[in-house]
């Protein structure tokens, strides 16, 4: 997009007879560098913080903010030298410091997803990630401060005053804006409003920047920064189209990346025409290699201290990734963009800091962005362990071996059937068989490194777990689990991934009964429960009840599905013998059963009522979940048309919002504790809870619809 641009402004100057087009790059290099600013920046700022994976984030977070601050500085610092005392221009201090901050700027969207496609570590990618995202707002915060004092010098103590006001109160700013918008999105949680959704993620960043920049003169970058990061910790539960509205801000930053591009683009290539050449050709050169030098200073020169915060496997290769993937992109191009335009800066060192940044981030975009495909192969980061690949060809068996039951089902059923019957199977079986040949080469084709039987064991239990966590997060979405649950249970996969020294079967005990305790009696829970007039006990012990049967149906859901794809495996294996990592799997599974009964063991202690209605309540949200379903579908097929199916949706929404309530709460409480004293209501035989969850599992084709009663169901009154 860059080149293109380049192109447009150049030719469009040389050649002429492009009409409008050359009325339109009139507008494109005359255009407010401010109103860029405010267009593109939020939405780019916005999609990086939405798309953070905020558990991971958790874990390296220091090292990222390392990188951004005391490394921002380093970095700042050092370019500063650079341009003052390398590079042939003249400039001042003040000049050589904005150029320093605009550099210092990384924007690895490129690296980033190449470190995802290739399967590289996910702490790796957030570390990159995340340091990019923190490190604009550090950057820009300085940039601004040196470019109001080119406008007017301000002594130590008034920058000093200036930086800190606008650091951190932006960043609080941002938290206060983020914690407001989950507040909305809660709400809109229960009304289930997808276009509420997308709007009001629009709308938001944009009020925080503008407020942020304008009324408060703080800096709207780490306002928008923080939070974007406040809604991805907090408000990641409450969003309910959550693949709609990431790929609405995936396109909508794409395009700001675009037009960022096409305008610096327009704006060199004019400049080209109009000088001829290029500025300094070989002090471009240097540029370039001088900050990727200053790159690789900080981060090798952070390395002992990087190993010491956050994941330990912080090593030289990942040193390696993090210093050639700090490409430089839309933000600096922007910062650029804005000195450009600005008449209070010497007009022809505006124009020079310009022209080092263009080209810069075009040589690192062109170098670095390429290459680093290469060097990530170099260092065997697309290389798959020997377990993660037998477990997914054991997947791939799993689901040729689905195609050859279909094919088995459809031609006994076509065959009674006059017209069906003319299929001809053998060449259905054919296609197959070709799905099959051909997957398995390319699974061979894998790169493969060799691992040893504790490595080979981890890797198991790691995708179990993240399995785990997946269910997690579908019965969030289902609204089967509240966010509070959401996130401890989320943690405590975490913390079962990188414990050395916990067994899956003390997951319960060790990880989660202590938390359930701890919310029974959190005392900040019971005065608000005062405030509302609730029952105190009935509150708590509810939450700790749902976080349990949340914990015990995403466990079951994998047992279940892991323990038909094992079975599945094994009528259809070429192989008669077991391999080693199904062993293993079996065994974790095993391990999993263990816990699931330790959690139910812990529910028999919990008052029948408050399981009752924990149970009640939760095949309440499934049963909702199912129906709004049902009427999308039946919407879709023309059953109902879109005014009786917003009708439909409205009631359910208000049925959901009504289960929610309080009030709701504590009446269903008191009827089934009013059964339970008359004798209608009695707590199941250890035997009758392991029938229980034997039924809770699954059938074939439904194993995301499980739903693992308890307690035998019960009346339910009308709202």
């Amino acid at each position: 997009m860059f080149v293109i641009g380049l192109g447009w402004g150049y030719c469009t100057r040389k050649y002429h007879g492009g009409a409008a087009l050359d009325d339109s790059l009139d507008h494109v290099i005359t255009i407010d560098p401010h109103l860029v600013l405010t267009i593109f920046i939020p939405a780019l700022l916005m999609e990086s913080g939405l798309a953070l994976n905020v558990h991971v984030f958790k874990k390296v977070m220091m090292q990222c903010l390392w990188l951004a601050g005391p490394g921002v500085l380093i970095s700042i610092a050092l370019s500063t030298l650079m341009a003052k005392y390398v590079f042939p221009d003249g400039w001042n201090w003040n000049e050589s410091l904005l150029f320093g901050a605009i550099v210092s700027a990384t924007d690895p969207v490129a690296v980033g997803a190449l470190l995802k496609e290739l399967g590289a570590p996910e702490s790796l990618a957030t570390i990159i990630e995340g340091e990019s995202l923190f490190n604009d707002g550090t950057a820009f915060v300085l940039f601004l401060l040196f470019l109001k004092n080119a406008e007017h010098a301000q002594s130590w103590h008034e920058m000093g005053t200036t930086l800190i006001r606008s650091s951190l109160g932006g960043a609080a700013f941002g938290v206060v804006m983020g914690l407001a918008t989950v507040l909305v999105l809660r709400y809109n949680h229960r009304r289930s409003d997808s276009f509420v959704e997308l709007m009001l993620t629009l709308f938001m960043p944009y009020l925080t920047f503008w407020v942020a920049e304008n009324p408060l003169e703080l800096s709207g970058v780490l306002a928008v920064v923080c939070m974007a990061v406040t809604i991805n910790r907090h408000g990641n539960f409450f969003i309910r189209y959550h693949h709609a509205l990431h790929a609405f801000w995936h396109q909508l930053a794409w395009i700001a990346n675009t037009l960022v591009f096409v305008i610096s683009g327009g704006l060199v290539g004019e400049m080209f025409y109009n000088r001829v050449d290029v500025l300094h050709p070989g002090y471009q050169i240097v540029n370039y290699l001088g900050i990727n030098l200053i790159r690789a200073v900080v981060v090798f020169g952070s390395f002992p201290l990087l190993r010491r915060l956050g994941y330990k496997n912080f090593d030289a290769s990942q040193a390696t990734v993090a210093t050639w993937g700090g490409l430089r992109g839309a933000i600096a191009l922007a910062m650029g963009i804005i000195v450009y335009e600005d008449t209070n800066l010497n007009e022809e060192h505006r124009i020079e800091i310009f022209d080092y940044v263009s080209m810069l981030v075009m040589l690192t975009l062109v170098i670095n962005g390429t290459t680093t495909g290469f060097v990530l192969r170099w260092l065997q980061y697309d290389c798959k362990s020997k377990s993660r690949i037998s477990l997914a060809n054991q997947a791939r068996e799993g689901f040729v071996e689905h195609g050859r039951r279909f094919i088995e089902g459809w031609s006994a059923k076509a065959s009674s059937d006059s017209t069906a019957g003319l299929t001809q199977w053998d060449i259905v079986k054919d296609n197959l068989n070709l799905l099959d040949s051909k997957t398995e080469a390319a699974f061979a084709e894998f790169r493969t490194l060799e691992e040893s039987e504790h490595t080979a064991t981890h890797q198991v239990k790691e995708q179990l777990i993240l399995l785990c966590k997946f269910q997690l997060s579908s019965l969030s979405q289902k609204d089967m689990i509240l966010s509070d649950a959401l996130l401890i249970l989320q943690d405590s996969c975490d913390r079962m991934i990188t414990s050395k020294h916990t067994q899956l079967q003390q997951w319960w005990v060790d990880k989660l009964q202590p938390q359930a305790e701890k919310i029974k009696n959190r005392w900040s829970c019971k005065s608000a429960c005062q405030l509302y007039g609730m029952d105190i006990e009935l509150l708590l012990n509810m939450q700790a009840v749902e976080m349990c049967l949340g914990f015990v149906t995403a466990l079951e859901t994998v047992i279940k599905n892991q323990s038909d794809a094992i079975e599945l495996r094994g009528s259809s294996s070429k192989d008669p013998e077991v391999s080693p990592v199904a062993g293993i799997e079996s065994q974790f599974l095993h391990q999993l059963k263990m816990a699931v009964d330790d959690a139910r063991v812990w529910l028999t202690q919990q008052p029948v009522a408050v399981v009752a209605t924990a149970e009640t309540r939760k095949s309440i949200k499934h049963m909702l979940f199912s129906m709004e379903h049902k009427v999308q579908e039946e919407t879709e097929l023309g059953s109902l048309g879109e005014a009786e199916a917003e009708a439909v949706l409205k009631e359910l929404r208000d049925l959901r919002v009504w289960n929610h309530e309080h009030k709701r709460l504590l009446e269903m409480y008191n009827a089934l504790e009013t059964k339970q004293m008359s004798g209608g209501l009695m707590p199941r035989s250890d035997e009758s809870v392991q029938q229980a969850s034997v039924a809770s599992t699954p059938a074939p084709g439904l194993k995301e619809d499980v739903d693992a009663p308890l307690l035998d169901s019960m009346d339910l009154q009308e709202p």
